[in-house]
């Protein structure tokens, strides 16, 4: 590990530390579990945290697709479809591991066995995460013009123009790297469709477990451009779990003086329970696939 990757792990460890730290303390002090547990309304709390894992479970869906949509769009053309979201599904898990890059190593590393090459897989993770932050981005834009000096249509021109660059870049280099690699844009388009899709679905989660009230206060564009912000800040943070933490902390700083600390932190503990629900459901159903197909690699 380079020097650079380890100070980097270093920092976002720290970070993902002090996060969870404060959020921790101003749960204590909010009386956030007791919200959860003992009032009067936490039963509701939990049929709606379950109604959300259960829309999360279609969130981590159309990631999967999106994954298959990025290997076709690579020239990955023979692996089945059902292996694929087998692997993208139980591999996903991962993120919540320390380092946050197990569900990355475990997917290259069952997909290795497809006869796909390291420098296929290598380029297609790194360009799911350019779609997934450029896909936060376009959702995260009404909230841009409250931090800097630019607005929601600037940020969507220059996601999607240098969306448009990229593309380009790699129809034209791309194949020139080796490994099997041919681009196709329509699958290229679709994976980011998917990606946009996600965040959407992320949003009418998040809307289920907090409420109709939690939306009428800030509106639904501002509510669901928070949950991709959040979601940038947890993922461009190296080593914290599926953003543990730094989302939480971030979304507070957006919205608590707006809903108040106390709902606030209600809503994204019970979202980040929601989504962790969804996560552990996709990847108990998919497990049994996961070990037949490997049962059949290993007959043949």
């Amino acid at each position: 590990m380079s020097r650079a990757k380890k100070i980097a792990n270093i920092a976002g460890g720290i970070t993902c530390v002090v996060c969870v730290g404060w959020v921790l303390h101003r749960m204590a002090s909010t009386h956030v579990v007791a919200q959860l547990t003992t009032a009067p309304d936490a039963q509701q709390w939990w049929f709606r945290i379950t109604g959300g894992a259960l829309l999360y479970v279609l969130s981590t869906v159309l990631l999967a697709i999106a994954w298959y949509a990025l290997l076709r769009a690579l020239g990955a053309n023979g692996v089945p479809a059902s292996h694929t979201l087998t692997i993208y599904s139980v591999s996903q898990f991962g993120k919540y591991l320390p380092g946050s890059v197990l569900q990355y190593l475990g997917r290259h590393a069952m997909l290795r066995a497809h006869a796909l090459s390291h420098r296929l897989l290598v380029l297609c993770a790194l360009l799911e995460a350019a779609l997934l932050v450029s896909a936060a981005l376009i959702w995260a834009a009404p909230l841009a013009v409250n931090y800097v000096p630019v607005n929601a249509p600037m940020i969507w021109i220059v996601v999607v123009a240098g969306l448009t660059f990229a593309g380009w870049l790699l129809h034209r280099y791309a194949p020139t790297l080796g490994g099997g690699i041919e681009v196709s844009p329509r699958w290229f388009a679709l994976a980011f469709a998917l990606h946009l899709a996600f965040f959407g679905m992320m949003g009418i989660t998040f809307r289920v477990v907090a409420g109709a009230e939690i939306f009428a206060t800030t509106g639904w564009l501002t509510m669901f451009a928070g949950v991709a912000a959040s979601w940038i800040a947890g993922f461009v943070v190296v080593g914290a779990p599926a953003g543990v933490g730094v989302r939480e902390a971030v979304f507070l700083a957006l919205f608590g003086a707006a809903l108040g600390e106390q709902a606030t932190l209600t809503c994204v503990s019970a979202f980040r329970l929601a989504t962790f629900g969804g996560d552990l459901i996709v990847f108990l159903v998919a497990l049994p696939f996961a070990a037949a197909a490997r049962n059949v690699r290993g007959a043949t």
